[in-house]
Order: C-alpha cells, then sequence, then structure tokens
C-alpha cells in the first residue's frame, strides 16, 4: 500500500535546501508583469503560448528545455527572475532545483556500484557512518537499493537528535524519505572520501558538461540566481546559501544542465569514461516498488509504466521554486521546466503537456500529475 505523506511534511523537505537570494520589497497583491514572448524560429508559435501560460498564473518567471531525438533541441526563458528589480529570466539563470537532486545522487551511487566500490544490496550500515543508524533489526535491513525507491522506512527528515531509525518494515512499503538520502550521502563520502558537492563536480558536472550546476553555492549565483517566490507573490526571506552539499535538494541548475543528465540516461552508450553503462541505466528506470496502477518508483526516479515504453519523472518542491522532468527512453524525448514561484507545479504541467509532441507522452505524464495531486499532496496543494 502506498503511503501518503502530509503537505506540511514535503513543505518542510522542500523548504530545507532552498536557495539564497538577495531580497528586496514584496509584492504582495501585485500582477506579474507580461512575459515578453522572445521571437523564435519563424513559424514557431512556442514561445508566444508559453507567454499566455505564464501569464495570469502567479508564476513570476520559468526556463525550459526539450530533448528530441536524445539531444537537447530547444530552450527558451521568460518572465523575470525577481520582481523587485525586473532582472529578467534567461537561459542561463539558475534554479534551486530542490528534489531534482535526488535523481543525481542515484547517478553517482550507481556509478559507486558499477565500480564494485558499493553495492545494491548490502546493509548500508557498512558503507555510512556507525553513528548514523540505530541498531534496530530494521536498521540492519536498510540498502542503497530501499533508499534509491524510497522504501526504506526512514522518517521524511532527520530527527534534530538521535540516530535514524526506521519507522516501518523496510521494503515493504513507499515512503518518500529525504533522510534517506542524508543517509545515502554519507555512505558516499565514506567510500570516495570526498564531499558529495567536489564528487558530483568531477564525475558528473564536467563529463556531462553541466557547467551551471552546483550542488553548493556559488558566487557566481549572486547574479545568475532566479530568486524564489512565495504564494503571495513576495520574494522568499528564510534561506540559505548551501555551503555543504544536501543529497535531498541543494543541486542548483539550469533546465538545459538537468537536461543533460536525462540525454544521459536515455542514451544507449557510455558517455564518458565517468558514466554508467547501459544496464545500469535501466536498473535505474526499472520498477522497485508500486505507486499506483501504471506507476512506480525506481532507482532514484519515479517512473510511468506502458506498452509505448514509459517514461521517468521527478518534481522539485522547495519554498518559492517549482520543477518538473520527464523523458521517455523509447522517443528518446522529455522537457524541464524550471519556475521561481510557489504555484508552478501546475504551471510546468501546462508547458509540459504544451511541449510535448504525441498524445501519449501527454497521456502517461496526466497519469504522473494525478498521482502527483491526489497522493504525494492529498490533494491539497494549492492553485
Amino acid at each position: 500500500m502506498t503511503k501518503r505523506i502530509t503537505r506540511r511534511t514535503i513543505l518542510t523537505l522542500g523548504a530545507a535546501a532552498a536557495a539564497a537570494i538577495p531580497t528586496g520589497t514584496a509584492w504582495a497583491g501585485r500582477r506579474v508583469q507580461p512575459a515578453v514572448a522572445k521571437a523564435g524560429p519563424q513559424g514557431d508559435e512556442r514561445p508566444a503560448r508559453l507567454a499566455e501560460l505564464i501569464q495570469g498564473s502567479g508564476v513570476p518567471g520559468m526556463s525550459v528545455a526539450v530533448i528530441q531525438d536524445g539531444s537537447l533541441a530547444w530552450t527558451h526563458a521568460l518572465g523575470v527572475a525577481d520582481v523587485t528589480s525586473g532582472r529578467p529570466v534567461t537561459e542561463h539563470s539558475v534554479f534551486q532545483a530542490a528534489s531534482l537532486t535526488k535523481p543525481l545522487c542515484a547517478y553517482v551511487t550507481l556509478a559507486l556500484c558499477e565500480q564494485g566500490r558499493m553495492s545494491l544490496d548490502v546493509p548500508i550500515r557498512d558503507y555510512a557512518p556507525a553513528e548514523s543508524l540505530s541498531n534496530s533489526a530494521r536498521a540492519n535491513q536498510i540498502t542503497a537499493r530501499l533508499i534509491l525507491s524510497h522504501s526504506s522506512g526512514l522518517p521524511a527528515f532527520r530527527p534534530a537528535r538521535g540516530r535514524l531509525t526506521p519507522k516501518t518494515t523496510p521494503g515493504t512499503a513507499f515512503s518518500y524519505s529525504g533522510a534517506g538520502y542524508e543517509l545515502l550521502q554519507e555512505a558516499v563520502e565514506q567510500v570516495t572520501g570526498e564531499a558529495l558537492e567536489d564528487y558530483a563536480a568531477r564525475t558528473v558536472f564536467v563529463p556531462l558538461g553541466m557547467r551551471e550546476s552546483g550542488l553548493v553555492w556559488r558566487p557566481e549565483y549572486e547574479v545568475s540566481a532566479a530568486a524564489g517566490h512565495d504564494w503571495d507573490g513576495s520574494i522568499v526571506r528564510d534561506v540559505s546559501r548551501p555551503a555543504r552539499a544536501n543529497a535531498a535538494g541543494s543541486l542548483h541548475t539550469t533546465p538545459s544542465d538537468f537536461a543533460r543528465l536525462m540525454i544521459e540516461m536515455i542514451s544507449s552508450g557510455r558517455t564518458s569514461a565517468l558514466g554508467l553503462d547501459y544496464v545500469y541505466k535501466r536498473m535505474a528506470t526499472s520498477p522497485q516498488i508500486r505507486l499506483a496502477n501504471g506507476l512506480a518508483w525506481g532507482l532514484g526516479w519515479g517512473l510511468g509504466l506502458d506498452p509505448a515504453g514509459g517514461c521517468f519523472w521527478h518534481f522539485g518542491d522547495s519554498r518559492g521554486y517549482m520543477c518538473h522532468a520527464i523523458a521517455f527512453p523509447a522517443r528518446r524525448s522529455g522537457v524541464v521546466v524550471f519556475s521561481n514561484g510557489r504555484r508552478g507545479l501546475r504551471l510546468a504541467e501546462k508547458t509540459a503537456d504544451m511541449l510535448l509532441e504525441d498524445p501519449q507522452s501527454r497521456a502517461s505524464q496526466s497519469q504522473v500529475f494525478k498521482w502527483i495531486y491526489d497522493v504525494f499532496y492529498e490533494g491539497q496543494l494549492r492553485l
């Protein structure tokens, strides 16, 4: 049975790793200025259609990337990065990616497993610091596989004191756990002898050309980062510049950079010496635990299952930011949408639906969002 999670828990998880942005005067009650559609190729209606979607959405700015034929095919940005200055969103604007950090952590973990430095099915306590886990029998059952598929039984976030201990029997139910990914980060850092931010930069960001991505705050983000905006449109203030990686949600990136990770996942070959081979990519996108009819969770990714090839996906919710990424391996296509407003998930759904070319992809995505709204948020996500 799928374990439900309260909206309060999700908001707390998202806010834990929010990016820091210089703040200004709140703009509660003011409307977002009409987004100006930048001219695309002659006959390309997408910029104008995106401008129509964002207008009236309550979201200040948005940036998108489209994957076609296994390559980055199109990017576009519109709206403002912060409502106080009116600074525009560009295709190089960096967003807090929130839980889209988790598929990145999964990629790093699977690469270590392929290299024989870790195993998906060895107890995680064999790799993690001894003081991280309780000595309970349930804790001994936790593995990297169960953490990556959110079936470890660990709580949503770590307690302020004491060791982590599963709330339910590991492997029996889906239960979204940021604490599990933080434990996995500790294991990865023990195995590699490097901070996650450094190891990911060297083995993932550089080989894949993710030049604008970071798990910690970079000086250039002071200029390039989009500010997060709350439900009332005011710039989010209680945020922090992460000085240390958090595998559950500290990634800062652009849609085009994140699309490069997705392109790597749908490619059939090894794209770099440090990348995954096809077997491990297929493992990442193979069902590990059921969510609902036609939906499952893999190793780091949510999965949509259908005879046409299915999809892998993830979304991110951090206070002031909403993002969504979905890819269809059989069609070698996908969409990434980042926004800097709390109302951005509904906008991301409409945007991706417009950018996806075939009806089957749109139908698969519709099923994903139905689960997100009805189960993950328990029908409580505000419009």
